[in-house]
């Protein structure tokens, strides 16, 4: 009678001290929290406070990034020479298979910028295109460009825009994308979200500045975390989401809790069965 009544004591302190090591509180999991606005009362239909997204710095064109250049005009086709060449025959133009939205796959070709920093233009030749921006050079190519065809329209993508997502999300992995003003948080939720088990508040960020491997830590439960120069994802990101303390009592605790409790039963029922005898 005692051997039962110490198996049920154990079993309900195991219960409890799992449930208590398991726990993930709602402070700990939700996204870009400002002070205590869980448990305040916050106004509706409002606009509370504001960030100003523009003053974020913006990615720059680097060497051995691939453009995809896409002019729109109102010229007729037989008179527009853009049109008309062959991107394959451009002097650093390079054909790609890249991801589309809907997960086909298409041919897309690319002008790789050079270790110099140009890229060949059909029609204006070799174009300066490392240190600026995407809308820098879209504004350039269109102004030179509308010396030969009328009301030229110039759109740019990167196609080597990738990123990878590691640890504790639920699809780990490599992503691409044409959005060059995706964010930290698209990005996280593209890998599927955050798991349950993750550090919200410390992010691993490895990113490739020019050859130099730089480490950031990302905190995701703060709001303040928008107005961050980091907020905006860069190609070839590597952001690896640890585990946060929780997880060994998860793993380890809760889910071996029913053979810990059998192995006890069964040491208890044997000890029982010694004292009879």
């Amino acid at each position: 009678m005692k051997e039962n009544s110490f198996v049920l004591r154990f079993l309900v302190y195991l219960t409890f001290f799992t449930a208590i090591t398991s726990c993930v509180s709602n402070k700990n999991a939700t996204y870009l929290r400002n002070g205590n606005e869980l448990k305040e009362d916050v106004p509706r239909d409002s606009v509370v406070r504001s960030y100003d997204l523009h003053t974020a710095s913006e990615y720059r064109i680097r060497r051995d990034d691939q453009l995809n250049i896409r002019v729109s005009t109102t010229t007729p086709a037989e008179y527009n020479s853009f049109m008309q060449a062959d991107p394959a025959s451009a002097i650093n133009s390079r054909q790609m298979q890249s991801t589309i939205i809907g997960g086909e796959r298409g041919t897309i070709y690319g002008y790789e910028v050079d270790t110099e920093g140009y890229i060949a233009v059909p029609m204006l030749g070799r174009v300066l295109a490392k240190g600026r921006t995407i809308s820098e050079l879209e504004k350039e190519i269109q102004v030179g460009l509308s010396k030969y065809l009328k009301d030229p329209i110039v759109y740019i993508n990167l196609l080597n825009f990738r990123f990878s997502v590691l640890g504790e999300v639920r699809r780990e992995g490599m992503h691409s994308t044409f959005n060059h003003r995706i964010t930290m948080v698209e990005a996280m939720s593209l890998a599927g979200g955050f798991g349950e088990l993750a550090e919200r508040s410390r992010v691993k960020l490895i990113r490739d500045n020019e050859g130099v491997a730089e480490v950031v830590y990302l905190d995701f439960l703060s709001e303040d975390f928008v107005s961050s120069p980091y907020y905006f994802v860069q190609p070839n990101d590597v952001l690896i989401v640890q585990p946060n303390k929780q997880r060994p009592a998860v793993n380890y605790a809760y889910r071996n809790a029913s053979l810990v409790a059998s192995i006890v039963g069964l040491i208890v029922s044997v000890a029982t069965l010694v004292t009879r005898n």
